[in-house]
């Protein structure tokens, strides 16, 4: 995505009831499924977010 775009309408571009997406909250969720599926499958990358979250303290 470019700076300033609207990661909505990004995700509008995946909305697709025939496929079991039927709204953006849809699709951004199965986004973030896939994501959170990638991190968990790459030891690499869970150690990153882990120490990325670690040294961040605050949320």
């Amino acid at each position: 995505m470019q700076p300033g775009s609207n990661i909505g309408l990004e995700a509008e571009k995946f909305v697709n009831p025939e496929l079991g997406v039927a709204t953006v909250d849809e699709a951004l969720q199965g986004a973030m499924d896939i994501i959170a599926e990638m991190v968990s499958d790459n030891p690499e990358t869970r150690g990153w977010v882990r120490q990325f979250t670690y040294n961040r303290e605050s949320w």
